[in-house]
C-alpha cells in the first residue's frame, strides 16, 4: 500500500511540529523551507513536519512540488505528514 493510504484519518503527531501550508505549486517556497528549516535533511532535523494541503493548482510548478513532497514522504515516512486540502480530492 502507498504510504499515505496507511496513515489514519486522524493524525497524532508528537511535538515539535513544523506546520506548513498552502504551497499551491510554488516551488520557490518549498526550496525556501528546504534551505532554512531542514537544511541538513528532513531526517536530521529535529521535529516533525505537517503539510496542510493545497499542494498545487496556482503555481507553474505543481507537478514538481507534488513529486518532491512524495519523495520526502518516501524518504521520511515517520516525520513527514501530508493532509488533504480542498484541491486534493
Amino acid at each position: 500500500k502507498f504510504l499515505l493510504e496507511k496513515e489514519t484519518r486522524c493524525l497524532y503527531i508528537q511535538s515539535p511540529v513544523y506546520v506548513l501550508g498552502d504551497i499551491h505549486g510554488n516551488l520557490e517556497d518549498l526550496h525556501f523551507f528546504s534551505d532554512n528549516i531542514w537544511n541538513l535533511g528532513m531526517d536530521l532535523t529535529s521535529g516533525n513536519f505537517l503539510f496542510l494541503g493545497d499542494y498545487f493548482d496556482r503555481g507553474v510548478h505543481s507537478l514538481e512540488v507534488i513529486a518532491y513532497m512524495i519523495a520526502l514522504k518516501i524518504q521520511c515516512p515517520e516525520k513527514m505528514f501530508m493532509i488533504r486540502g480542498n484541491h486534493e480530492l
